[in-house]
């Protein structure tokens, strides 16, 4: 048997849930393994499991399975959600978007319950919720979630938590539901969502549909930090409040600048795993999505004046890169100095990793 397994969110493999979920699965046959989402991959590394979980990808869940789903006999994705009743709405959402295209049998298998989506995965997911002492959902009689191109809904979200479009934090949630609106006009409505009006402007026009939407932070649980050491390739990057997309394009690079405190504290977490230093430009304004402060050695963060980061990422931007995200540095150069000149007017500390 084929079996492909999706791994959602780093909760699940700190827990040890998805290694033995995985191991249980290679007595049925070959498996195969990926992460889903964007915020699992430093957790995959802390665990050594970079081998046995496909990190190379930013997919989300649902584009995982309809990926792996060609030429496997058995697909299961792996969770452990805040609570019950938001793993089920989670696992609600993502069948919703792949309903109808999967022939395989599908279940997903959380921390106390195992949840089979269509009627020929439900002796697969009763044998798993008897090895692992879960109860079992039938999916089946849950009504699924109608998508529309225009309007997303986010349920079981906790009051404050902050909520991001596209790794982007737009605010905080008022409640415990969040509704996003495509206005028709290239903006976006928001209900149940004090905004954060610098983050849904970075956010710009969005495909709504396929954007990724999430609450919370990027890992409510933690391990012991691993390195995978790279060579580096010889080229500084800039990356301006996009940590997610560094997480997975930057990992070969020699130095990365950061701009935004969400975004030195998110990307420079995950670059550490690969042995790549950041220049981090910071204001002091963190949503506080992040609270692993991992950064490898020869890491330099600056703090800025309050709402200046973004005008000190353009000085960047200009004087060094000239106006691109990338060049190429000699391993003699020093790049934070040269930051630290340009921006003298703005930088009010500095400190070395």
């Amino acid at each position: 048997m084929r079996t492909a397994a999706v791994v959602h969110g780093p909760e699940a493999i700190d827990s040890g849930l998805a290694a033995a979920v995985i191991e249980r699965l290679r007595k049925l046959g070959d498996v195969k393994a990926t992460m889903g989402g964007a915020t699992g991959v430093a957790a995959v590394i802390d665990a050594g499991l970079e081998g046995v979980i496909d990190i190379s990808k930013r997919e989300r869940v649902s584009d995982a399975l309809l990926r792996l789903g060609k030429d496997s006999d058995l697909l299961v994705l792996i969770n452990e959600g805040k609570s019950e009743k938001s793993a089920i709405e989670f696992g609600r959402e993502v069948y919703s978007r792949v309903e109808g295209k999967l022939k395989a049998p599908f279940f997903q298998i959380d921390k106390r319950q195992v949840i089979y989506w269509n009627p020929h995965a439900e002796r697969f997911a009763r044998d798993f919720a008897a090895i692992f002492g879960n109860s079992v959902v039938d999916g089946t009689k849950l009504e699924l979630k109608k998508e529309e191109a225009v309007r997303r809904t986010v349920s079981c979200v906790k009051k404050g938590e902050a909520v991001w479009i596209n790794g982007n934090v737009i605010g905080r949630a008022t409640g415990n539901e969040v509704v996003i609106i495509d206005d028709g006009k290239g903006g976006l409505e928001l209900i149940g969502i004090e905004i954060k009006e610098a983050g849904l402007k970075r956010v710009g026009k969005v495909d709504l549909r396929n954007a990724m939407i999430r609450s919370g932070v990027t890992r409510r649980t933690s391990a012991t930090k691993r390195v995978i050491k790279n060579a580096g390739d010889g080229k500084a990057y800039l990356v301006d409040h996009d940590a997610e997309n560094a997480a997975f394009s930057l990992r070969g690079a020699s130095v990365v600048v950061t701009i935004g405190d969400d975004t030195t504290a998110n990307a420079g977490s995950v670059l550490a795993r690969f042995g790549v230093p950041i220049i981090g430009i910071i204001d002091g304004d963190e949503d506080g999505i992040s609270s692993d402060r991992a950064f490898e050695g020869g890491s330099v963060i600056f703090r800025v004046r309050s709402g200046e980061d973004d005008a000190v990422g353009k000085l960047i931007r200009d004087n060094i890169f000239g106006g691109k995200s990338a060049k190429e540095i000699s391993c003699q150069e020093d790049l934070a100095g040269r930051i630290q000149e340009i921006a003298r007017g703005s930088i009010l500390s500095r400190q070395d990793f």
